[in-house]
């Protein structure tokens, strides 16, 4: 759990460090009321964990990765209903998911949330809807941002649709693809 946290803490900008044995905190922004609270209910462990050097987050650049709002349709942190999914997809890497893909989808859904996290929010997206790791949007993005959002469906700058409720799979490909290219405009 100390791990997690470190690793969650880290990912929306929290640096836990110690100083002569103390836990110190340091964030551009005031951390989630929940999140904090974690922090201070496993404060022991976390300082034990800190102490034993096994936390390797070199790699990891700090804050990883920043959610930047983008108005006005986007939120600088995750919307509510997924902020525990966020977390935990952040805190650790899937099994089956190696670790280039799991960091490419890290940074999409951060931009995701950035430019369109008040979309999702209102439209109440479910975690699954994101992160199912068989044809949730955020693996599928594969670095072409999200253009367009509904209710029911997204828009890739690559002009693949993605749409939410679809059956997840049809002959081994992913049935939530519809690879709907039109012409441009002239």
């Amino acid at each position: 759990m100390s791990a997690a946290l470190i690793k969650a803490a880290a990912a929306v900008g929290i640096e836990l460090t110690l100083s002569d044995d103390r836990l110190v905190m340091k964030a551009k922004h005031k951390p989630l009321d929940d999140l904090l609270a974690e922090i201070k209910t496993h404060k022991a462990k976390i300082v034990a964990r800190l102490q034993s050097g096994e936390i390797h987050l070199a790699w990891w650049p700090l804050p990883h990765p920043k959610i930047t709002m983008e108005a006005p349709f986007g939120l600088d942190r995750p919307p509510a209903q997924l902020r525990e999914a966020w977390l935990a997809i952040v805190a650790e890497r899937p099994l089956e998911v190696g670790p280039m893909a799991w960091e490419a989808a890290m940074y999409d859904a951060a931009l995701l949330f950035g430019d369109w996290g008040k979309r999702i929010e209102s439209y109440q997206w479910t975690a699954n809807n994101l992160f199912a790791r068989h044809g949730g949007l955020v693996w599928s993005i594969r670095s072409s941002p999200v253009v367009a959002i509904g209710k029911g469906m997204a828009s890739l700058l690559d002009g693949r649709v993605w749409t939410r409720g679809s059956a997840p799979f049809f002959n081994g490909l992913d049935a939530r693809w519809k690879l709907e290219v039109t012409d441009p405009i002239t």
